[in-house]
């Protein structure tokens, strides 16, 4: 299988390049946001993702007529590379490009794509994910918040609470999983709505997480409204869609992902090396657990271009997202416990580049978590050969 991107991306590659060396602030560059306040975090993302517009290299997947770049896969291997190697910041609305817009562009109205699409790529309206809730997370199906159709009113009246809302605190709209169906169950009666979050019946709770950031919330809703016209698809489909949905942030996010792995397990190889002279240590005395991390690196990116080429073939990915999502989550998290481990007491230090990896080390324990949990991977796969998951045992 030949990797090698065609010279119409190399070139594509260039311009972008070209263009991120002009306007990329270098403030905003390579891991520098981790010390700042979560707001200003939240503040560069919005106009990273509105400088993106601005420039026209914004919704590089999104067709050309819903003012995307259309890339195809070499394409799109050559923007994410250059993102990647320039440490360029995640725009505030990645989530919902990446994930609400495809099923928008897929199963979504006209009139959905007309209203939606364009505030959502030029970051005037910012979004977030209303899926987990405190007793649904990994397993999804089991998500218990409801609305009730009021047609003469020609709304959906939502209760029931969200937990893990990234961003809720500073989005305008939210796409939310809720059962539209009495007594209904697991896979069955669920719906996809867009919801206005700056209404009566929405209340968000920041969680400080574990790297103490408020990113994460609760979201308690109490007759919260959405409008019949932004049920995405039919009432029911909810699943198929958040399948659907999920399927794109488990492949075409792990480009991305497999490529900060390398350059992260990189420059954190370096890193070490330097701590070990300052202690009159043997460089180039890595740890075993570093070598495999050198190693898992390379396995998620080969996988991912495995992905990759079946995708320009129209071939179906199977379980191959499972695959490199399970790989990519539990080799990252034992490349930073053992990068960490072996900074010893010195990566305590709140002091360059320590704190940055006690960041990465902190955040990084979701890995396992978001985008589907590792055991939601491995039944996915056991389901794949025929064998029993791991509720049946």
């Amino acid at each position: 299988m030949d990797f090698t991107l065609s010279p119409t991306a190399e070139a594509f590659r260039l311009r972008f390049r070209d263009w991120l060396e002009l306007s990329l602030p270098p403030e905003w560059r390579s891991y520098a946001m981790h010390r700042e306040s979560f707001d200003e975090v939240v503040r560069v993302r919005r106009e990273w993702g509105k400088l993106l517009h601005a420039g026209g290299w914004a919704g590089p997947s999104w067709p050309t007529s819903h003012g995307g770049l259309g890339l195809g896969i070499d394409e799109m291997t050559a923007y994410t590379e250059e993102l990647v190697r320039y440490g360029a910041p995640e725009p505030m609305n990645a989530n919902a490009i990446g994930i609400l817009a495809p099923t928008i562009l897929k199963f979504g109205t006209v009139e959905q794509q007309q209203r939606h699409l364009p505030p959502m790529l030029s970051h005037q309206v910012s979004w977030c994910q209303g899926f987990s809730e405190p007793e649904a997370g990994s397993d999804l199906a089991g998500l218990a918040a409801r609305a009730e159709h009021d047609p003469e009113a020609g709304v959906y009246r939502i209760t029931g609470q969200k937990l893990w809302t990234s961003r809720a605190q500073y989005a305008d709209w939210c796409y939310i999983l809720v059962r539209t169906e009495a007594d209904s169950r697991r896979h069955t009666g669920i719906s996809m709505l867009l919801m206005r979050m700056d209404q009566p019946g929405v209340e968000v709770r920041p969680l400080r997480s574990i790297a103490g950031s408020l990113e994460f919330n609760e979201l308690f809703l109490d007759g919260a409204i959405a409008e019949e016209r932004d049920l995405i698809g039919n009432p029911g489909d909810g699943w198929k869609l958040a399948t659907f949905a999920l399927s794109n942030e488990r492949g075409t996010r792990m480009v991305e992902r497999a490529l900060k792995f390398q350059k992260e397990q990189s420059t954190g190889q370096h890193d070490l090396l330097q701590h070990l002279e300052k202690r009159d240590q043997r460089p180039g005395v890595v740890p075993d657990a570093l070598a495999q991390a050198h190693i898992d690196a390379r396995v998620v990116a080969a996988m991912t271009h495995r992905m990759l080429a079946l995708t320009s073939e129209g071939a179906e990915l199977g379980v191959l997202p499972s695959m490199s999502k399970l790989v990519w989550s539990e080799g990252y998290q034992r490349f930073l416990s053992s990068l960490m481990h072996a900074f010893g007491a010195d990566g305590l230090t709140q002091t360059p580049p320590y704190d940055a990896w006690q960041d990465r080390l902190l955040r990084g324990r979701a890995a396992t978590i978001y985008g589907g949990t590792s055991e939601v991977q491995r039944n996915i796969i056991a389901k794949s050969l025929g064998l029993p998951s791991s509720a049946a045992r």
